[in-house]
């Protein structure tokens, strides 16, 4: 990692921690604001106080996604033999409610069974993948998820493919951007910051990421390269 890049995530770590204490008094006085004058507001006045909160929330979310890049950044090299396929399972797993309620399926092919890697980070990886299939699910079919995998010249080639909508070529580079969403009025819940965060893991892990899209398939393919 050059030393202006370090430097530059020494100062997001830094903004994101300093900013914390005085969120975390607005919110506490929020909070008592709208607890004290609850009853003594009109409903214009109530929506004004109800905007405050979520931002706040939000705000919080974008400073703990600030925080995780930082960390992601600190250069662990420990890369050891870890069960690959048993970690993607696992990344599932949390998402088990979401996954039941709408019906969803998550195939597998070719998956290692062992590969070398920083395991807590390959976890966060697919977690940040599958969260966003969920995210860009749009009720239309079944949502189809498939990871898969191969072994070419000494890299491991994964694709995470979906049947959700898909992003036009001009917009591939932006989704690995922070706080970037597409279309922010669109009712997701994410924060626009998932496929930064799996970008870094990716290059941590020495590979490269990339979108494909056709009208059926969304596919967000990435490599590995075992340390």
């Amino acid at each position: 990692m050059s030393a202006s890049s370090k430097e530059l995530e020494k100062i997001l770590y830094t903004i994101s921690h300093d900013l914390s204490a005085p969120l975390r008094h607005i919110k506490f006085f929020g909070e008592m604001l709208f607890q004290k004058l609850d009853d003594k507001v009109d409903e214009e006045d109530r929506e004004y106080l109800e905007y405050m909160q979520e931002s706040v929330v939000k705000l919080e979310k974008m400073i703990s996604a600030l925080m995780d890049y930082s960390h992601l950044s600190e250069g662990e090299e420990f890369h050891d033999d870890f069960q690959c396929l048993e970690t993607i399972h696992s990344a599932a797993e949390i998402f088990e409610e979401e996954l039941n309620k709408i019906g969803a399926e998550i195939g597998y092919e070719n998956i290692p069974n062992t590969i070398k890697g920083h395991k807590g980070q390959f976890y966060q990886l697919f977690s940040y993948l599958i969260h966003n299939s969920i995210l860009h699910y749009r009720g239309n079919n079944p949502l189809k998820i498939h990871i898969s995998a191969e072994e070419c010249s000494g890299q491991w080639h994964f694709k995470v493919q979906d049947n959700g909508e898909g992003i036009p070529e001009n917009q591939y580079e932006n989704v690995f951007s922070f706080f970037k969403r597409l279309d922010p009025q669109d009712g997701h819940t994410g924060m626009g910051i998932g496929l930064t965060l799996a970008k870094k893991i990716i290059e941590n892990h020495g590979g490269a990421i990339w979108i494909e899209t056709n009208n059926q398939n969304f596919s967000i393919i990435f490599t590995i390269s075992p340390s």
